[in-house]
């Protein structure tokens, strides 16, 4: 089966994000993926009924929304509908070193640079223009901004939330539904659940849910 063949859900069309995953697969050779809203009470009954196009090659999936948690969910609700994650999606503006490994479901937008033996888990979202240093590993879900530059050595526990412009600090940790402010410079070790921001980045706060209210369980 041809990329134009397949049937690709992004599921999520509310998020803004969904938008750029679009044009990304369509940059790719793939048609028009199908963007749903898993909200609406008839999205589960459509889902099934395009996906019996596939002469059955299970059909793939993007979940779009920026928040890490509801990512998580999302998965959730597409499995119990007969989805499988899709295929890593990396624009082709970007630059990946060949010994990187991406997560399924995960997606690279435009400009990104991604150095030698970084680990990306999956459902990760990494925006544009973003820069992850030689062997970073990032945990499921998580979120990395537009501009973010982690430098190398650094570790993302799942579902954490990293915004545009911040920069952390070579080998530093993050701990799991962690939140960096964007344009926070990072030099400290975070733990789970702990909100840094500013330069230098500081801790503001400690939730027990994740970003904007959304944990990522792990």
């Amino acid at each position: 089966m041809k990329a134009r063949d397949k049937v690709v859900f992004v599921i999520g069309r509310q998020a803004g994000y969904s938008r750029e995953i679009v044009e990304i697969l369509e940059e790719n050779g793939f048609a028009r993926p199908h963007e749903i809203d898993n909200l609406l009470e008839d999205a589960g009954e459509l889902v099934q009924r395009l996906a019996r196009r596939t002469n059955g090659i299970a059909a793939t999936y993007y979940a779009a929304p920026g928040v890490p948690g509801i990512r998580q969910i999302i998965d959730g609700w597409a499995s119990e509908h007969g989805l499988v994650p899709a295929m890593p999606l990396v624009h082709k503006s970007s630059s990946i070193s060949s010994s990187v490994r991406l997560g399924e479901g995960t997606t690279v937008n435009r400009l990104v640079s991604i150095a030698a033996a970084v680990i990306v888990g999956k459902h990760v979202q990494i925006n544009r223009s973003s820069s992850i240093g030689h062997d970073c590993r990032i945990g499921d879900f998580s979120s990395i901004g537009p501009g973010a530059l982690l430098a190398g050595g650094v570790t993302v526990g799942p579902g954490s939330f990293i915004g545009a412009g911040a920069v952390l600090t070579p080998g530093l940790t993050l701990g799991e539904n962690s939140v960096i402010g964007a344009g926070s410079v990072l030099r400290h070790p975070v733990a789970a659940f702990e909100t840094w921001v500013g330069n230098p980045a500081k801790a503001v706060r400690v939730s027990e849910s994740g970003y904007k209210g959304f944990t990522v369980k792990t």
